[in-house]
Parts: structure tokens; C-alpha cells; sequence
């Protein structure tokens, strides 16, 4: 599945059909939520017009390596610390978006109405910071008809397995991952977690 070049098509609810076809995966939608939609193509645009270097993750990228969807009004955008403040610096100058450095540590956001994007460069704990590797393993997508490139499934697990909050916990997600994805790279996994 890595490095195949993928059209995205979402359900507003959930995803109906999901096909192999000449070896790429086509998604077809029963619905379509087109304002959402827009915001992500647009926010995508303006993402690489900042010029910043940037990875799709979150929702979408469960969505490419598990089929699971989720209705969401957010894009999870991950980059080192350098690029976060040129997004910012670019939004805000756009009219109809707000932008904040919501946590020094590890978040900045970027608003356009109800719909906002997450600028992720580490985790609040400190421990998955973004850095060169995690560019030189991301994997090529098309979103939204959009080049992307999204974290890698290695990565993605390597900052779910410490979401472990009492509001919140991406247990299942990791899961779903390891069931769905192959072949995922144990031995990169393993030099992640090895701290712990």
C-alpha cells in the first residue's frame, strides 16, 4: 500500500464501499460533506503556498491505512518547530482565518469558522517530536485532489500509543493500525518506544 498514489472520497457519516481496482484503492462515499471538503482542499492550497513542509496526519491518515473514517472539522498538519510560525504568519494574513500558538510546547491553530487546522510540531509530553526522519518516511497521497504527504503508519502509532487520558485514549487506534496496515516497520517501532 505504501507509496501508491491515492483519491480520497469521504462520507459525511461513514465510508460505504471500499474496492481494489488495477492496484489502487478507490473509496466511494454515500455522502459528502462539500463544506467540509472545501475547507480542507483550501487550507491544503494555502498549506503549500506558505511554503512550509508539512505531513497530513490525524483522521485522514487513519482513513489511508485503515479504512476507518471519521467525521471531523479539523486537519492535523505535522512539522518541525521551524515551520510552524510560517504557517501562522501566512494565515494571518488571509482573510477569514485566526491563528494562535495555542501551546508553545507542542500545538499551534489555525480557525476559518467551525472548521480549524492543528499545527502539531511535538506532543504535550515531550517524547514525539517532529524532526527530519519523519519526512524521509512519509508517504505520498493525493487528498482532496491535493498532493500530501501523510506520517507514516510507524509514526502515527508512535503518537497514539501515549494518548492515554481519561477523556481520550487511542489504544483502539493502534490496534487497528497493527490489524490493517502491512507491512508495518517493527524494527522503527521498537527504536521509538525503546525509552520506555
Amino acid at each position: 500500500m505504501r507509496g501508491i498514489t491515492f483519491g480520497f472520497y469521504f462520507s459525511y457519516q461513514y465510508l460505504a464501499t471500499m474496492a481494489n481496482l488495477n492496484g489502487h484503492m478507490v473509496f466511494e462515499a454515500a455522502v459528502h460533506n462539500s463544506e467540509a471538503h472545501a475547507f480542507y482542499r483550501e487550507a491544503l492550497l494555502h498549506l503549500h503556498e506558505s511554503g512550509a513542509d508539512f505531513m497530513l496526519g490525524g483522521a485522514f491518515a487513519m482513513f489511508h491505512y485503515t479504512g476507518i473514517y471519521r467525521d471531523t472539522k479539523d486537519l492535523d498538519i505535522f512539522c518541525k518547530w521551524t515551520e510552524y510560525p510560517k504557517i501562522l504568519k501566512y494565515f494571518s494574513k488571509l482573510d477569514g482565518y485566526e491563528v494562535e500558538l495555542t501551546d508553545v510546547r507542542w500545538l499551534a491553530k489555525v480557525f476559518k469558522g467551525e472548521y480549524f487546522i492543528d499545527i502539531i510540531f511535538d506532543t504535550v509530553n515531550n517524547i514525539c517530536r517532529v524532526d527530519d526522519t519523519w519526512y524521509e518516511h512519509a508517504v505520498d497521497a493525493i487528498f482532496e485532489g491535493v498532493p500530501v504527504k501523510l506520517i507514516s503508519p510507524e509514526e502515527l502509532i508512535w503518537c497514539k500509543i501515549y494518548v492515554q487520558n481519561r477523556e481520550r485514549y487511542d489504544g483502539a487506534d493502534v490496534n487497528h493500525i497493527i490489524l490493517r496496515y502491512h507491512p508495518l516497520n517493527w524494527k522503527r517501532i521498537l527504536f521509538r518506544l525503546d525509552q520506555h
